[in-house]
C-alpha cells in the first residue's frame, strides 16, 4: 500500500510550540493588563528619593546649596545648585543646572498626579491657586527643609472616581520621601 500522506505533529513539535506560547504569555499578558497605580507611586517614590540621594550627595561634596525646582507646568523635577560668584551683598544667590555624565539630573513628575498642597517649612505654596512651579533646597551640611506634598492620583479611581489621596513627607535630616496613604499636616 502506498504511504499516507497524512502526517501529525510530533510530540516534540506540540511541546516546543506550547514553550514558546508560555514565554510570550509571560511578556505580553502583564503588558495588556497594565500596572497598578499603588506601585507606580512606589516606582515614582523610589526614583524622587534616588533624585534627592544624589541632590543631598552632590551638596555634601560640593559645599553648595542644591535648589530641586518642581515645574509642575513642564512635569519635570530638575536640580540646580548655588553658582559661586565674587560676593556682593545686594545680590542674590544665583543658581546654575546640574549636569553629570554619568546621573540624571532631571526626574519627569507624572501628569497625573494632582498637587493639593505643597507645604514648604509649614507653608502651603499651592493655597489659593494652581501650583505651576516651587523649589526646594538641600544645604551643605546635607539637610533639607521640612517638605509635605499631598497630591491626588488620577489614575487611581478606586476612590469614588476622585482618584487616591497620598503625601508625600520629606525628612530634613536623610532627604528622602516617605508615602502616605492619606494626606499630612505639618507642625
Amino acid at each position: 500500500m502506498c504511504g499516507s500522506s497524512n502526517r501529525g505533529f510530533t510530540l516534540l513539535e506540540v511541546l516546543i510550540v506550547l514553550a514558546i506560547l508560555g514565554i510570550m504569555g509571560t511578556v505580553v499578558v502583564p503588558n495588556l493588563r497594565g500596572r497598578d497605580p499603588a506601585t507606580e507611586r512606589k516606582e515614582f517614590v523610589a526614583r524622587l528619593n534616588q533624585f534627592m540621594t544624589f541632590a543631598w550627595y552632590n551638596g555634601v561634596v560640593t559645599d553648595k546649596v542644591q535648589k530641586i525646582v518642581f515645574d509642575f507646568e513642564k512635569q519635570v523635577i530638575r536640580l540646580e545648585q548655588q553658582k559661586m560668584e565674587e560676593e556682593k551683598p545686594s545680590q542674590e544667590t544665583v543658581y546654575e543646572p546640574v549636569t553629570r555624565a554619568y546621573t540624571q539630573t532631571t526626574l519627569a513628575w507624572p501628569k497625573r498626579y494632582h498637587v493639593k498642597n505643597f507645604l514648604i517649612e509649614g507653608f502651603d505654596e499651592a493655597v489659593g491657586r494652581k501650583l505651576k512651579k516651587t523649589w526646594i533646597f538641600v544645604v551643605p551640611d546635607g539637610l533639607a527643609q521640612d517638605v509635605v506634598m499631598n497630591i491626588v492620583d488620577m489614575s487611581d479611581v478606586s476612590q469614588a472616581r476622585k482618584g487616591a489621596p497620598f503625601s508625600l513627607v520629606l525628612n530634613p535630616f536623610t532627604a528622602h520621601f516617605k508615602e502616605y496613604d492619606n494626606f499630612q499636616q505639618t507642625k
